[in-house]
């Protein structure tokens, strides 16, 4: 039992997906990072994610790192031929 105040300043907008390096290739065996496109002004950082060429990218490590406006990700490709990586944020609007 209680009583809560509305919460203010929160994200509740529109989710947007903002593509950082696109094709950004891993050789066979490789490790590298990536990462996706800054969140504009007035938006926030939720999350993110990739898009790749190959079934055996494995992604080691996913975060904001550096800044909470874009979304980094670190990548091992098991595979044995190279593969290509885009990594996405997604920003949402603050309301």
């Amino acid at each position: 039992m209680g009583c809560y105040e509305e919460a203010n300043g929160f994200a509740g907008g529109a989710v947007t997906w903002w593509v950082g390096y696109a094709n950004y290739s891993i050789p066979a065996g490789g490790t590298d990072y990536n990462w996706g496109g800054t969140c504009p002004a007035g938006m926030v950082l939720i999350g993110g994610g990739a898009f790749t060429s190959n079934a055996h990218l494995v992604v080691s490590a996913r975060s904001p790192t550096g800044s909470p406006q874009y979304w980094r990700e670190t990548y091992k490709n098991t595979g044995t031929a190279a593969c290509t990586v885009t990594t996405y944020s997604r920003c949402m609007d603050i309301r």
